[in-house]
């Protein structure tokens, strides 16, 4: 039987396809299903997404191929990665832009395009 379904539910006077996810059987062996959060999963992906493709383009970061990596690498890296993000971000807060848990992704360019060429190298950024 299969975990995942479609159908059709009408939503503000409009027909429209829901997925849905097998959640458990009931006592009488009823199979009781639950709809899929697809939309809001899918804006906080694109946000995350659209914050590092702006942090990989200002140089803040690079891609790196972990395939070939030991866990401790893989660890280091992340832990780096966290480290560049963190201080980047820092540092835009003190100049007033908002970084808080509800920022604009496209603040990160803004703000690196605020700095000068000094103070892009020392954040570890592209000149």
């Amino acid at each position: 039987m299969k975990t995942e379904r479609k159908i059709i539910v009408s939503e503000n006077g409009k027909l429209v396809l829901k997925k849905i996810t097998l959640a458990c059987k009931d006592a009488s062996g009823k199979d009781l299903y639950l709809f899929e959060p697809d939309k809001k999963k899918e804006k906080t992906e694109s946000l995350y997404e659209r914050m590092e493709n702006n942090f990989l383009r200002i140089g803040l970061l690079k891609k790196v191929d972990m395939s070939t990596l030991s866990n401790d690498e893989v660890n280091r890296l992340i832990y780096k990665k966290h480290e560049k993000e963190d201080r980047f971000l820092k540092a835009g807060e003190k100049r007033g832009f908002n970084f808080g848990s509800d920022m604009d992704p496209d603040d990160i360019l803004r703000f690196y395009i605020s700095l000068t060429p000094e103070e892009r190298v020392a954040l570890n950024c592209k000149p």
